[in-house]
């Protein structure tokens, strides 16, 4: 009878050990893995801080621009006030939630803001996140009348509403 309930009390003890370890791992998983609901604040990821990306070389600039709506946009190409001819290629980094089902509108606008062409730019990793995400595009193009222009980054917004529109635009010179 007594080794009976030995038994008993080391299975329970046993069993308790092993909830409370598997409750440790579930707090530990939420706490790393889960998205912040959407009134917290993001702290902007860098390459330093994601273990998922190789880091940026540094020996190629990108420019980060803060959009309308106060998200970091960082770009890789072109730079700011930079020459582009056709094929233009277009690639960075933006939050993810700038994107809808992995893409965003990207548009090339003459010195008169008149639309060149357009394209979606894709995003090239998970794009269910907050966080920076990769994303290119490749805009084909005839050279305008005009010397300048500018490149329209816009957050995709299929709502149309005007409080979720965003963008960031980026001068750009013609040959």
């Amino acid at each position: 009878m007594k080794t009976q309930s030995t038994r008993s009390v080391i299975l329970t003890i046993l069993l308790v050990i092993g909830l409370a370890l598997v409750g440790w791992l579930a707090w530990s998983y939420y706490q790393t893995n889960v998205e912040p609901a959407a009134d917290e604040t993001v702290p902007v990821q860098t390459q330093d801080e994601s273990d998922d990306q190789p880091p940026i070389d540094d020996s190629e600039p990108t420019t980060t621009y803060e959009s309308d709506g106060g998200m970091t946009i960082v770009v890789d190409r072109p730079l700011s006030g930079s020459l582009v001819t056709s094929p233009l290629t277009v690639d960075g980094t933006v939050p993810g939630n700038w994107s809808f089902e992995a893409s965003f509108p990207v548009r090339l606008l003459d010195a008169d803001r008149q639309e060149i062409t357009a394209a979606p730019a894709t995003l090239t990793s998970d794009w269910m996140t907050t966080n920076q995400v990769p994303f290119a595009v490749q805009l084909e193009f005839d050279t305008p009348m005009t010397s300048t222009g500018y490149l329209v980054l816009e957050k995709d917004n299929p709502s149309g509403l005007a409080e979720n529109e965003d963008r960031v635009e980026i001068p750009v010179r013609f040959e």
